[in-house]
């Protein structure tokens, strides 16, 4: 065979060989991967945009309003578009990028000033940069320079934008000025750029028509950062610390950093084999441009890229702005003000405040796209269902979409619907914002509109306007809760570090009136200092014994069963069997149930708890709510509150049990249960009192079937505890009231947990409390702890004449 023969046999394999691959890999992405590319291109020709709901406002039960949503203008800015329109930042990043060519080649033109440019520098630097750009030698911007095809690519872009600016019309665009520069220069040529392009442009003053430019730039910079003021919130980068601020100048140039630094990173991490598949594409890239590349270049070329990409994302400059200055400046000016664009957003404001000036505690708060664990019976995140796209319109058939794509559009349009509609999604984070998520949480909108393959809207084939969510009202009083958490404070301050928890409710319907707790703020393990969001009234805290608070329920059962009858042993104040001490003030009387409930005799509970055993202490408990399985616990609506429970550890007797200790009682149960033994019926606790215009009544109380004269018996000792018992230095005598006081120690008996519990008025009772000061110093009790700052509410309530006629103290005695 000749050679030449052989060579047409060599190229007529290599042809068909090629052909077979081409087939395969067109049969792979026409047939095999049909699918995946259909619905790519449905995505691609389709946008979708969530329109923001507003959450529903909470008010407290007199109508004052604790947290609504408002919509508000906020300034943003798209970085891109600044560097590449606005003369200023384009003289900036030419700049520096000199800079770093002269860093990686020898080959090179000089930076454009001294010192390197900045957006707060004095206005005569970027004018001298400007000369400097006119009088750089315009060989660098032709192709035969000698740089990598990349980086001259960069220098060309911001040359030719740069002063393009002031063309009198002559080229549409900065790329059509280049290609008429490379038309009309097939040669590197001699002379300037202010000349050559000067000419090229037939702009005689092209100087003077460059720095009028600029300086109206930075006249147009200066009006809107004069608007913005000198407190920004400055962009910080990973290392930073602290909360910077200053004016837009200042602003620029801090965003200009954290962006460096990013691009600076990722660039690192790559290089450290953690990059990703985008990084390794810029790499090839970067490798293609220019051929032969310098290690250094490569990475200047690669980190342009990492650059470029991170100032796609729109930064918030400021909110909310005024729309009568700074949204009026803006909007519609983009010629003035390239990459500054005015959004829209939603945000949670509460009018009421506690009195450090911070939203209530038990309100929670609102995160965007907030992952939260949901109950089973709790209705799902709302979108709306992409309803009406059943067929095709007219535009969509002439971008030939066809059936098959259009169906996969659709199905893949509900799945990614979930994902994105859920980051967009305002959601409770918790407190009563998370637990009246459904009630508050609106129906996002949504605007899906049709591009052409150039990017540009053609049709809008979807609108859905959002819908607001619906409107809470609570029974809480927020002026009350005032007052109870100033007198926590106040008495709290006794103790240092104190944490503290306090809850009012009406006896007869559970309206919960009042729910205070302190510290506002606690220091994590890291010394970062929180909001304490845990509500204690609510919740119990570590080590929660409610200690002799739940001795009238005790006192209560021994009488039903006669257990009370029969001789028990005088309380000595010594331990009674070794292991439980008494402290009462009640030695050497004759035992009586009416006595030790007054000076809370540890003694007498005891041998109550050993005659009630452990099946009769449960009984108590459970008659007063006081005490629930999973199977019978329901919660309030809108209010996550502990069951009550036993704590399950074996040291605990009954003994130490009928005394308080080994159970795990949240002061709103105690409350709860201190109404059911002041009323005979035990009310169940109501948080939400309605939505919107709709009434939620509160539930019947349950009739407990209380044997007349042993309540009595109960609440007359336990009316004499504020004058002669346990609460005498409390001061709460000055008003017709039955308390019970409870202090358990705890922490290896270093701490106690300092309670008291009742009602008031006495004979006719309207509200019962309860409070607790967890984990005082040992030798501080109920009665002079938590009774104080129950005397110290009160005393708040009758000097203020709202809360005087809202909560009568006492009338009815």
């Amino acid at each position: 065979m000749s050679r030449a023969r052989l060579r047409l046999a060599v190229l007529s394999f290599a042809v068909a060989g090629g052909g077979i691959v081409l087939g395969a890999r067109l049969f792979e992405l026409q047939v095999s991967e049909a699918a995946v590319w259909s619905a790519a291109r449905g995505d691609n020709l389709r946008r979708r945009h969530w329109l923001p709901a507003l959450r529903g406002t909470i008010e407290d039960g007199y109508g004052v309003v604790l947290a609504t949503d408002e919509s508000l203008f906020v300034l943003q800015l798209t970085y891109r578009g600044l560097r590449r329109r606005h003369m200023s930042a384009s003289l900036l990043h030419l700049d520096r990028f000199l800079r770093d060519l002269a860093a990686v080649t020898d080959q090179s033109p000089d930076p454009l000033a001294a010192v390197p440019l900045a957006f707060a520098g004095p206005p005569a630097r970027a004018h001298a940069a400007a000369d400097a750009l006119l009088a750089m030698p315009v060989r660098w911007l032709h192709r035969g320079s000698g740089l990598a095809k990349r980086l001259r690519s960069v220098l060309r872009f911001y040359a030719f934008s740069i002063v393009h600016a002031v063309d009198a019309g002559r080229h549409p665009s900065a790329s059509s000025l280049a290609v008429a520069f490379d038309a009309a220069h097939v040669d590197p040529p001699p002379g300037s750029v202010g000349q050559c392009l000067g000419d090229l442009m037939a702009q005689n003053s092209l100087r003077e028509a460059l720095h009028a430019h600029l300086s109206a730039g930075l006249a147009d910079l200066d009006r809107l950062a004069a608007l913005l003021g000198n407190e920004l919130a400055l962009p910080r980068s990973t290392t930073e610390t602290g909360e910077p601020r200053g004016g837009l100048r200042q602003w620029l140039d801090a965003l200009d950093g954290r962006l460096r630094v990013r691009a600076r990173a990722r660039v690192a991490a790559r290089g450290n084999g953690d990059g990703d598949a985008r990084s390794g594409a810029l790499m090839r890239l970067a490798r293609s441009y220019g051929g032969s590349l310098s290690e250094a270049a490569n990475d200047l070329v690669v980190r342009l890229d990492e650059r470029f990409a991170l100032e796609k994302a729109p930064f918030r400059v400021a909110g909310p702005v005024p729309f009568d200055t700074v949204v009026a400046l803006v909007v519609g000016r983009s010629e003035h003000y390239p990459g500054f664009s005015v959004g829209e957003e939603v945000r949670r404001r509460h009018p009421r405040t506690e009195p450090s000036g911070m939203p209530y505690r038990w309100l929670g708060a609102v995160r965007a796209g907030a992952a939260l664990q949901r109950r089973d019976d709790e209705p799902r995140f709302l979108i709306p269902a992409p309803e009406g796209l059943d067929e095709p319109s007219a535009l969509e058939r002439r971008v030939h979409i066809d059936d098959h794509e259009w169906q996969l559009w659709k199905q893949q349009l509900e799945e990614r619907a979930r994902r994105s509609g859920q980051l967009a999604a305002r959601r409770g984070f918790d407190g009563l914002e998370r637990e009246l998520d459904s009630v508050l949480t609106g129906r996002l909108g949504i605007r899906e509109v049709l591009r052409d393959r150039g990017g540009n809207e053609r049709e809008v084939v979807r609108h859905v306007d959002a819908q607001r969510g619906q409107d809470v009202r609570l029974t809480i009083d927020a002026r009350l809760t005032d007052a109870m958490l100033k007198a926590l404070a106040e008495q709290g301050a006794e103790y240092g570090e104190a944490k503290a928890s306090m809850v009012l409710l009406d006896v007869h319907t559970g309206d919960v009136r009042g729910m205070a707790w302190i510290p506002e703020r606690t220091t994590n393990e890291r010394g970062i200092s929180l909001q304490f969001r845990i509500n204690t009234s609510a919740r119990s805290w570590y080590t929660p014994y409610p200690g002799s608070v739940i001795k009238p329920f005790m006192a209560y059962e021994g009488l039903v069963t006669g257990a009370v009858s029969g001789d028990f042993k005088e309380c000595t104040g010594s331990r009674y069997r070794g292991v439980l001490g008494c402290g009462c003030r009640w030695k050497g009387q004759t035992p009586s149930v009416a006595n030790a409930l007054t000076f809370s005799c540890n003694t007498y509970f005891a041998q109550l708890g050993e005659r009630l055993q452990e099946a009769g202490v449960r009984r108590a408990l459970t008659r007063f709510g006081l005490l629930a399985t999973s199977a019978d616990y329901e919660r309030p609506f809108g209010l996550r509150i502990e069951r009550p429970s036993a704590v399950p550890k074996s040291r605990w007797s009954t003994m130490h049990r009928a005394i308080g200790y080994g159970w795990r009682i949240a002061p709103l149960w105690l409350a709860c249960g201190y109404s059911g033994l002041a009323t005979g019926r035990r009310p169940f606790p109501r948080l939400v009192q309605g939505v919107d215009d709709h009434d939620i009544a509160p539930r019947p109380p349950t009739d407990l079937g209380l044997d007349a004269a042993h309540a009595a018996t109960i609440r007359a000792a336990m009316a004499r505890v504020p004058k002669v018992g346990t609460a005498r230095k409390s001061g709460l005598s000055r008003w017709p009231i039955c308390v019970k006081t409870g202090t358990a120690e705890v922490n290896y008996g270093n701490a106690n947990n300092a309670w008291i519990a009742g009602w008031l008025p006495a004979r006719a009772p309207r509200f019962a409390f309860c409070c607790v000061f967890w984990q005082v110093p040992k030798g501080v009790h109920g009665g002079a702890a938590s009774g104080r700052a129950v005397a110290r509410v009160f005393e708040r309530i009758e000097a203020d004449p709202v809360l005087a006629a809202r909560y009568p103290l006492r009338g009815g005695d």
